[in-house]
């Protein structure tokens, strides 16, 4: 968990139970909203408590790797999105308020957005 004056940034949400922990520790802080939340990937320890976290806050950014997961939790984190089980679209640069955030990952040339 991220946070400044200005904004909020989750990234991952570990298993099951630590949604329960993300969304205390938010709420102790006074947060009502995420700007992103970010999974890495879909394994269970990593997308876990993400739908904890998605029916207990507004999220207003919520960023992917572009595949499908194969866990229990990733259907669960499709259905609280309210989507279909479909790949999430990424992109690369993000703006937080004043700031700027640049997000490098390893990929093929193939799999370049431009």
């Amino acid at each position: 968990v991220l946070q400044s004056d200005t904004g909020t940034v989750v990234i991952d949400c570990g298993e099951k139970g630590d949604g329960k922990k993300i969304t205390g520790l938010l709420e102790e802080s006074g947060r009502t909203t995420i700007d992103y939340l970010i999974i890495t990937h879909f394994d269970k320890d990593h997308v876990g408590g993400a739908a904890k976290v998605l029916n207990s806050f507004e999220v207003k950014n919520v960023l992917t790797p572009d595949y499908e997961g194969t866990v229990d939790e990733y259907d669960k984190f499709c259905k609280v999105r309210g989507k279909k089980r479909s790949a999430h679209k990424t992109h690369r640069q993000y703006f937080l308020h004043s700031g700027r955030c640049e997000i490098h990952g390893i990929c093929s040339e193939k799999d370049i957005i431009r």
